[in-house]
């Protein structure tokens, strides 16, 4: 029986993320960007051994990268208190925390009302049922398919139309299809109803739906 990490090596969950951190840097070239020695670096990457509590704030503070990410008290890499508070209470992931984020930082290269857009649109779709019920539905869909993916023959490539899976019994097939549709009804549904929410806002005073680019 083949081992998990955890069987394998004391300390998997620091060996992992210190591993990400050295990227395709050497066991040298890592230890001389930290200041430790190889061979301690050596038994970091073999899960072997784990920093003391100065050791991992050196670690930490030299990859900018929170020190219980890197022992695995946290799932949030980031140092960013903002980042982290938004993380731990809407249960996102800091990528998608840092893109809606970005939403709020106005980039030279794109228009003011392009990103006053972006965010109107954002803050619009999630709260509205259409959207609730797309991402169940989308939900609904992942675990029919996921169902699925077990007839795949290991022989045959899977080209990602569910149309030609081998052996896939009428039934399934037409769950998924049917799931499939609903929620094009619902994306549909959702862009209709921001529409015509978008042109309630032409009314307001803040008229940055206009196309009046120049």
């Amino acid at each position: 029986m083949k081992r998990t990490d955890a069987e394998k090596y004391r300390f998997p969950i620091f060996r992992e993320r210190f591993r990400e951190l050295q990227g395709n840097m050497s066991n040298t070239e890592f230890a001389e960007f930290l200041d430790i020695s190889r061979q301690t670096v050596g038994f970091y990457c073999n899960g072997e051994r784990i920093p003391d509590a100065l050791g991992l704030k050196k670690i930490a503070e030299k990859c900018n990268v929170s020190a219980d990410w890197l022992i695995g008290l946290s799932d949030i890499k980031s140092i960013d208190q903002d980042v982290k508070v938004a993380c731990e209470y809407t249960g996102l992931t800091e990528e998608a925390v840092e893109t809606l984020r970005s939403f709020t930082n106005i980039n030279e290269n794109l228009k003011n009302r392009t990103i006053k857009r972006i965010r109107w649109i954002i803050n619009e779709i999630v709260p509205s049922n259409d959207f609730f019920h797309l991402l169940r539905t989308i939900s609904c869909y992942i675990d029919v398919f996921s169902g699925v993916s077990s007839h795949l023959s290991k022989e045959n490539d899977y080209n990602g139309d569910y149309h030609e899976i081998d052996g896939l019994s009428f039934c399934d097939a037409d769950i998924l299809n049917l799931r499939r549709d609903y929620a094009t009804e619902q994306l549909e549904s959702l862009l209709i109803n921001t529409a015509i929410a978008a042109e309630r806002q032409k009314e307001k005073p803040e008229v940055f739906w206009k196309r009046n680019e120049s």
